[in-house]
């Protein structure tokens, strides 16, 4: 992989992150559902974490977020301390 690759794939992601915050945003403006949670992010409490954001807190290695259901790193993007869930768990709703 070259350094340009990885700069598409930082700056895809980058992108999704973006709409992903741009849908929950415009979603609580609305306020059509006070308890709404945008899909695209992974809820804090999903059983199929390896590690919850408050259980990573208290380890000093800040161990990686693993979505042990499809054994893929789950990572934060620009929206700490919310989890971006992973393509294959968004393919599967």
């Amino acid at each position: 992989m070259t350094e340009n690759d990885a700069a598409d794939i930082y700056k895809n992601y980058l992108e999704k992150a973006r709409l992903a915050e741009r849908e929950y945003n415009e979603t609580f403006k609305n306020r059509y559902q006070s308890n709404f949670e945008c899909p695209k992010f992974c809820p804090g409490d999903c059983g199929h974490l390896s590690i919850t954001e408050v259980e990573q807190n208290k380890h000093p290695d800040k161990p990686d977020h693993i979505c042990l259901k499809y054994n893929i790193r789950v990572k934060h993007g620009p929206f700490h301390p919310k989890l971006m869930r992973c393509e294959e768990c968004l393919k599967n709703d």
